[in-house]
């Protein structure tokens, strides 16, 4: 095997785990994110040998992921238009996160799947800001570098993306905000003296 062989196989290994997470949150799936996650180690193994070091590996992988996530979403949408019937369609799908423990899974499932389903509902746009900053714990500049988008629409997407998902959730009941406040009367302070 070839030095620039085992630097990929390194790489890969070293990232692999965190590449399906990412896929399967994006997907909303584990057979999508299986999928997903094999067209982008195929890319990367495709272009290892191009990959000028100008960013990190972790980064480059995520962009060739977001790439390949945008043709996923593409193709559904086709698949959706053409090919799938009301009746395959299904009604929500749920997503396991490979790295929880079966304890953990059996007890959250039902919010799990209200999560997903949510989820589901925001722009493709909005979703990848809040799975790339939160599924994967990435600094706002790590998501704007992998996306290749400027700071600031970042900060926006991921804005919009807290305040839909907010709604969804309140109207959901699956939270409680701090900033409600609990029924009776409400005092108005300006004008106590």
């Amino acid at each position: 095997m070839s030095a620039s062989d085992r630097a990929f196989t390194s790489a890969m290994r070293a990232h692999q785990p965190k590449l399906y997470r990412t896929a399967c949150f994006l997907t909303g799936d584990h057979h999508e994110g299986e999928d997903l996650l094999q067209e982008t180690l195929l890319e990367a193994w495709k272009n290892w040998n191009s990959f000028e070091y100008r960013s990190s590996v972790y980064t480059w992988l995520y962009r060739i992921l977001m790439r390949r996530y945008h043709r996923w979403q593409r193709r559904q949408i086709v698949r959706r238009m053409f090919f799938v019937s009301a009746a395959e369609h299904k009604e929500s799908q749920t997503f396991i996160d490979p790295s929880a423990l079966p304890g953990s899974l059996m007890e959250h499932d039902e919010q799990n799947a209200q999560l997903w389903k949510l989820l589901a509902t925001l722009r493709p746009k909005h979703r990848e800001v809040l799975v790339l900053r939160y599924a994967e714990s990435m600094r706002l500049e790590q998501i704007a570098h992998a996306l290749r988008m400027p700071l600031g629409t970042v900060k926006s997407r991921l804005n919009h993306a807290h305040a839909q998902l907010g709604e969804k959730l309140k109207r959901a009941a699956l939270y409680i905000t701090s900033y409600e406040l609990p029924p009776g009367p409400i005092k108005n302070r300006a004008n106590t003296g």
